[in-house]
């Protein structure tokens, strides 16, 4: 196999992003298990309260945006996959529709920034919680 890439260059940059999406990935996962690993030495709760019931709309938010980033992160990382498939000059299809270069790059882009956008949010909102709780 000595074949070579149409386009190298893809193959570098490629990895560089799907580094940035690993660690944003790997954080919204961290985000969703904090508060609830956490919520009850951070507050102060004795071992009667529920957590139910001093979650707030913020945590579940929260909850719902870490889980939409790492479902943008999935779809990234197999549009990643499409990608470096036609930086070999191979052809590729994402959930059974066909790519081209241009596509593939928009569903990157889109992916990437919402992934990154999505966990940010969730971030904010366990701060918020947690900075705003009130007994």
């Amino acid at each position: 196999m000595n074949e070579k890439p149409i386009y190298p260059y893809r193959l570098d940059s490629n990895a560089r992003y799907r580094e940035v999406v690993k660690f944003v990935m790997t954080y919204a996962l961290a985000s969703i298990t904090v508060p609830i690993l956490f919520a009850r030495n951070l507050l102060v709760l004795s071992a009667n309260v529920s957590l139910v019931s001093i979650f707030d709309w913020k945590v579940y938010c929260s909850w719902l945006f870490c889980v939409l980033s790492i479902l943008s992160g999935l779809v990234f990382y197999y549009a990643s996959a499409v990608w470096i498939r036609l930086a070999w000059g191979k052809p590729s299809a994402l959930f059974g529709i066909e790519m081209n270069d241009k596509r593939t790059e928009s569903v990157l882009d889109w992916t990437f920034w919402l992934s990154i956008s999505f966990w940010g949010i969730g971030f904010v909102l366990i701060i918020l919680f947690f900075l705003f709780f009130v007994t």
